[in-house]
């Protein structure tokens, strides 16, 4: 393979290895394959060819080398997929087109939906995977490789099954001819089993001579590919070739290819035989008939297990043309007569597309004609070793039933292999046997949490759990101990999913102690990995538990794990590894509304992301960018700084975009719906209605074409969510029938998913949209409907709570009570408002108890205020005094802790409560004034940082209380503020009707 250079264990000669072509855009070369053609090489005593990019290209000789090729190893990178290169738009293809393997290798995390886009369904091996449930990559790498290139000792057994060898001569310029002249050889079946050498694998640096000589010696014909070339010029088959297969009376058959002059020919090769019309096949086929006749080879024996042999060869290309018809009709043949290897090659040619068009559903198959062999052999001998065999076997069948995606038969299939195993552990009772059982009760979990039914998940789970423990008390060491943790992990996520957060916690603090105990004994940056991330589960379970101490806790040590990674190995992987874990940990601080320091964990991430994106360009590393430019952005927001907010939020934007335009993926698609939802809140905040549902009318469109596309859960889930996005800026707008409309279609969504799915999640999600529906009842005036919409939302929650005894829907259930409360109070029902109010208070009174987090606290705050208006309304003004004290003590802590825009509001609204009081129950002007002026001093702060309509309104309303309790001159200067701040509004809102009464009526008490 003149054109191509080649890699060896030890640079040793590849001819007679398998071959295997490394495809990778060139810029990937330098980055890959040192690291990849090792790790095959440790695997496979294969010979990895590879293009030298300096070398002159001729695709049609070099598209001739690859159709040589026995499987085509492709790293994948964002380069690959992204721009045009050979590597994918013609290398991969005519790999595709000829039915060579090809083994994609996934480099980056994120690529998968692009891959599939770009290249079709075809499996790949993902080095990044972090799932620790996971077979792991040098396991399925090593697995892949044998199951598609012959080793050593099944090629000397190919080897062996040939009838003869023929030596093949021709020029290196008419390797077109020669490949030719093989298929006419081939062409009749008494040469079906004769091999042909050629010197296609000599490599620059041996010795030609030895090699042909040796070759020589065990062939049993010479055949002269006769063309023009040979008589043009001296060459080296007329010098050295020809003249050594004379002197070792060799018989020699020339073939004329294309014609020559005879005359001339043999002035050159002296003693040359009578030529044979190579285009007569007739003639071929008679003086090759002759030939073979005398050599007196011995006959077929044309059992399976030879046929077998003879189709891998022709198959693969083993001292013989690579002819897939033949190949495929002998294995299969083979395989029909019960020969189990056949089955298997089958198997692994369906699934990866070699000889043959990739169709998993005839690897399945021939997968199950396979088990149905091996379990014929096992009833008959009941061989322990061939039983944990056919018992992977049945597991294998059942993943690939996975892989297509047709759950019920691999349930099936694994049930199955979960009754042999049972059977298996009858018969033998060995801890392998257990061990290969849990593995199947383990299976059966997955599919049922896959498909949602996570009570029967729990159950198999449970079962695989109790065997790894028992295998455990017999028999510990590093493999055991870990499929004990894995098999913690799998329950404690599943609880995680369940809400049951005790008990995940539970089993996440077991597979952790394990995960130090190996690490103890030998740490690795692996086994580092491993405890990092079951510190995340720990801190993931913590903050939904509202524990957000602990949950620092474990994302501390997440992070200080992370870091010695990242010293020891300096990798992108690494170091974005980490990235996550600041995330994770700024994302405690921001719901405990510690801003500053949940923008200085996202600052770092954004720190790291920007150097990994400068260094790989790669679609993950831009994403990741993107998602940390909105985190940083979502902390201005936090404060109120919607300018710098939303300059983030579009650095965010801008990268999605691009990525639309360059992938289009529905990954990016879906990130680019939700900057545009980002900008929106932006400017939502600020009042500016129009532009907000602009930027929500964009997500919303982005979003209806992504369900049309691909209609998943997922993708319906957030259309809901843009539906209610809209349905709020409708609301606000006044236009009660479009925000009616656009909430209608968010619940019809999420009970479509409630009915499909029961999850939890989408329970919850169906609560929020009967409360937006029973908010827009209430403001229509249909106080019965809202009633109807929020007790119908309380019974959800209600539910959820009951099932899992979270913060989360404890709170949820405490805003349903004052929904409800609402609707009482309105309808004038005080003592049922009391009484759901009072609900409301008593079950935040015991949440703040809990957690102590601030937004807990500002729940609670908002109760204190609720029961208060009740006891107003009721004239019970010292028992109102009470809880409106209760509630701003709260709030004055909150402010103090936090720097929000809603804390500080927060305590204003608190101020003019508590004045009130002051003023209308006690009539104590003095003291009311003194809180509507610390309410106005607030409010002041905020408009001057914020701007937003809102803030304007606030202080419009402070100028307006403190003129009730002010002097005549103080009172002047009030309406001539509110006057200007009216002006402001009008600039924001023009023509807006409320600002200008307002306006008018601040103007007239001026006057």
């Amino acid at each position: 393979m003149s054109s191509l250079k080649f890699k060896t264990r030890d640079m040793q000669n590849p001819r007679g290895r398998a071959r295997v072509y490394f495809c990778c855009h060139p810029e990937d070369f330098d980055a890959f394959f040192e690291e990849v053609s090792n790790d095959i090489l440790k695997y496979q005593n294969c010979a990895v060819w590879y293009r030298d990019e300096s070398d002159p290209y001729d695709e049609e000789e070099h598209l001739s080398y690859l159709a040589e090729m026995q499987l085509f190893v492709m790293p994948v990178t964002t380069r690959l997929l992204c721009t045009k290169n050979r590597a994918l738009d013609t290398e991969f293809r005519f790999a595709v087109e000829h039915h060579i393997p090809v083994l994609p290798l996934m480099q980056e995390a994120g690529l998968d939906k692009l891959f599939n886009e770009r290249c079709g369904d075809i499996q790949y091996l993902d080095r990044n995977n972090t799932d620790d449930t996971a077979i792991s990559y040098d396991e399925k790498l090593e697995k892949y490789l044998s199951s598609i290139l012959i080793g050593d000792e099944l090629a000397a057994k190919i080897r062996a099954a040939f009838d003869a060898y023929v030596f093949l001569s021709y020029r290196k310029k008419d390797r077109k001819y020669a490949q030719e002249l093989m298929r006419l050889i081939h062409k009749n079946e008494f040469c079906r089993d004769i091999a042909i050498w050629y010197d296609e694998f000599l490599t620059p640096g041996e010795n030609f001579n030895d090699a042909i000589r040796e070759a020589l010696e065990k062939s049993d014909l010479f055949v002269l590919a006769v063309t023009p070339s040979l008589v043009e010029e001296l060459n080296y088959i007329m010098t050295t070739e020809y003249p050594m297969a004379r002197d070792a009376g060799k018989p020699i058959l020339p073939f004329q290819l294309v014609k020559t002059g005879l005359f001339k020919l043999r002035s050159k090769y002296k003693k040359l035989p009578a030529v044979t019309d190579a285009h007569d096949e007739e003639a071929v086929s008679k003086t090759l008939f002759e030939a073979i006749k005398r050599l007196a080879i011995r006959e077929n024996d044309n059992s399976p297990e030879h046929n077998f042999f003879i189709g891998l060869a022709y198959r693969d290309g083993i001292d013989v043309e690579v002819d897939y018809e033949r190949a495929l009709s002998l294995i299969s043949g083979a395989a029909e007569a019960g020969l189990l290897e056949a089955c298997e090659q089958l198997v692994q040619m369906y699934r990866q597309g070699k000889c043959v068009r990739r169709d998993y559903r005839e690897a399945i198959r021939w997968q199950e004609k396979k088990i149905e062999i091996m379990r014929a052999v096992f009833d008959s001998e009941k061989d322990m070793y061939q039983g944990s065999d056919l018992l992977w076997e049945m597991l294998y069948c059942g993943d690939y039933y996975k892989e297509i995606g047709n759950h019920e038969k691999a349930l099936e299939t694994y049930i199955a292999a979960m009754e042999f195993g049972k059977e298996l552990c009858d018969l033998f009772g060995t801890v392998s046997a257990a061990d290969d059982l849990s593995k199947c009760y383990a299976r059966i979990g997955d599919i049922y949490s896959k498909d949602g039914n996570l009570s029967l998940a729990r159950t198999y789970y449970e079962e695989s759990l109790k065997i790894r423990e028992q295998v455990m008390s017999s028999y510990e060491d590093d493999g055991s101990k870990r499929s004990l943790a894995v098999g913690y992990e799998r329950l404690g996520d599943l609880c995680k999913k369940e809400g049951k957060l005790s008990d995940a916690k539970d089993y996440f603090e077991k597979s952790v102690a394990i995960f130090i105990e190996i690490d103890t004994k030998n740490s690795t940056d692996s086994t580092k990995k491993s405890v990092a991330i079951a510190y995340e589960k720990l801190g993931g379970v913590a903050k939904d538990e509202g524990k957000l101490t602990e949950a620092c806790h474990y994302y501390e040590k997440s992070i200080e794990l992370k870091s010695l990674i990242v010293l020891s190995t300096g990798t992108a992987a690494a170091r974005r590894s980490l990235t996550v874990s600041y995330n994770s940990l700024g994302g405690v601080y921001k719901s405990q509304r510690n801003v500053t320091r949940a923008r200085e964990l996202y600052e770092k991430a954004l720190a790291i992301r920007i150097e990994i994106e400068n260094e790989t360009g790669t679609v993950e590393a831009k994403r990741d960018l993107s998602g940390s430019y909105n985190r940083v952005g979502e902390t201005y927001e936090e404060e109120g700084q919607l300018a710098l907010a939303r300059e983030y939020f579009e650095k965010a934007l801008a990268i999605r975009e691009v990525l639309v335009r360059e992938i289009g993926t529905l990954e990016v698609r879906r990130d680019l719906s939700i900057s545009y939802n980002y900008v929106g809140n932006t400017y939502s905040a600020e009042g500016k209605l129009s532009r907000a549902l602009e930027y929500y009318l964009k997500c919303y469109e982005m979003r209806e074409v992504i369900v049309e596309s691909t209609p998943t859960i997922e993708a319906r889930r957030d259309l809901s969510v843009s539906c209610s996005k809209i349905g709020d800026i409708y609301k606000k707008c006044k236009d009660i029938a479009k925000a009616e409309e656009f909430y209608l279609k968010g619940l019809k969504i999420r009970e479509a998913l409630y009915e499909e799915t029961g999850t939890l999640r989408a329970k919850r999600d169906l609560s929020v949209s009967c409360n937006y529906m029973g908010s827009i009842a209430k403001s229509k005036g249909d106080l019965a409907a809202a009633r109807e919409y929020y007790e119908r939302c309380l019974k959800l929650r209600e539910e959820i709570y009951r099932e899992t005894g979270t913060v989360q829907s404890m709170r949820d259930v405490s805003i349903s009570y004052n929904r409800v409360g609402d609707i009482c109070e309105a309808e004038g029902d005080l003592d049922g408002a009391y009484e759901y109010y009072k609900k409301c208070l008593d079950m935040r009174v015991e949440l703040a108890a809990q957690t102590g987090s601030l937004e807990i606290r500002r729940d609670l705050s908002i109760s204190y205020n609720n029961v208060g208006n009740i006891c107003q309304k009721q004239y019970k003004s010292h028992e109102a005094l009470e809880y409106y004290e209760k509630g701003l003590a709260v709030r004055e802590t909150i402010a103090a802790q936090s720097e929000t825009v809603m804390a500080k509001r927060d305590l204003s609204v608190s101020y003019n409560k508590v004045g009130d009081m002051y003023y209308y129950s006690k009539g104590d002007a003095e003291k009311a004034a003194s809180y509507y002026r610390k309410a106005l001093k607030i409010r002041t702060e905020l408009c001057e940082k914020t701007g937003t309509v809102e803030s304007l309104e606030d202080v419009a309303f402070s100028y307006r209380k403190i003129a009730l309790v002010a002097n005549e001159e103080e009172k002047r200067l009030c309406h001539e503020e509110e006057v200007e701040v009216y002006d402001k509004l009008l600039a924001l809102c023009p023509g807006d009707a409320e600002y200008i009464e307002k306006r008018e009526t601040a103007l007239s008490k001026l006057n």
